[in-house]
């Protein structure tokens, strides 16, 4: 994320996949990516750790906890998060 690479970010998201905000409002893939693109979002960190992480065949959960932090729309943010990520294991890598 710190790279703003939006390229790089989109080819992890699968189509469908949202982000839910600190202030619970959800966007979609391409909202996300257009931000990135356009310089609306930037990020300086994005660091954490897993909290937990469980298998269940070619699906995964990992629990983490992180901190977030750059700008949107001109406006600095730091956030502390917990998140909730679900992986599925999709022509050779996890997605």
């Amino acid at each position: 994320m710190i790279t703003s690479d939006a390229d790089q970010i989109g080819a992890f998201m699968v189509e469908d996949g949202v982000i839910v905000g600190a202030d619970g409002s959800v966007a979609n893939k391409q909202s996300v990516l257009d931000h990135i693109r356009s310089g609306t979002l930037t990020h300086d960190v994005m660091a954490g750790d897993v909290s937990a992480m469980r298998f269940e065949g070619d699906c995964a959960t990992v629990i983490a906890w992180g901190v977030s932090g750059g700008c949107y729309t001109g406006v600095p943010f730091r956030h502390r998060e917990r998140s909730s990520n679900f992986f599925a294991w999709q022509n050779g890598r996890w997605r």
